[in-house]
């Protein structure tokens, strides 16, 4: 009798990391995924754009801070503050539109295995079909054929048989 563990399952799993080391616990040294090979566009230019956004914010608020009147506040609020803000925003929308990918792959894959299994419960469904048929007819032969055949036909009686 063989036993899976969770790490043979977490290797067939849709959003495996495939730099992921599941293996034994003797393995040496600590697991790293290897993230940068597999990273998108949008993971990385949605990245950039948070990071720049949120410096922009910073060096905004570092040039509001020393100032005390709110004429020369508005300036560097108007262009770093709500421009570090909208930069960050569209990070965050690039950010979301990878996981809505990776979300549609592993669907994907999770869909097809599903009409992988129901396509070979069909073709089992065929053969068992097939099998029950070659049985009843040998049963058939054996019998007479007349009464089982008849049974086997209309397995539920009506009213004008009896």
């Amino acid at each position: 009798m063989t036993s899976t563990s969770d790490n043979d399952l977490l290797g067939q799993h849709p959003l495996e990391l495939s730099g992921i080391d599941h293996g034994s616990s003797s393995s040496a040294g600590p697991r790293t995924p290897s993230v940068f090979n597999q990273l998108d566009w949008r993971q990385a230019f949605g990245g950039a754009l948070v990071g720049v956004g949120v410096l922009a914010i910073i060096i905004t608020w570092w040039l509001v801070s020393g100032t005390p009147y709110p004429g020369e506040q508005m300036p560097p609020i108007a262009s770093g503050g709500l421009g570090g803000a909208a930069l960050i925003a569209v990070g965050i929308t690039l950010l979301n539109a990878f996981e809505h990918v990776k979300d549609r792959d592993a669907l994907r894959e999770v869909l097809d295995r599903v009409d992988d299994l129901e396509r070979r419960a069909r073709a089992s469904d065929h053969k068992t079909s097939a099998t029950l048929d070659q049985v009843l007819a040998l049963l058939d032969g054996r019998s007479g054929g007349a009464a089982t055949s008849r049974a086997r036909r209309s397995p539920v009686k009506d009213a004008t048989s009896r």
